[in-house]
């Protein structure tokens, strides 16, 4: 469970990094 929890987080965080980067490269 406590892994599940983690791979969650892990995946979330990447997705936000994802987005933020995206966003970078459309507001320059």
């Amino acid at each position: 469970m406590i892994k599940f929890i983690c791979h969650l987080l892990c995946i979330s965080l990447l997705l936000v990094i994802n987005v933020f980067a995206q966003y970078g490269i459309f507001c320059s």
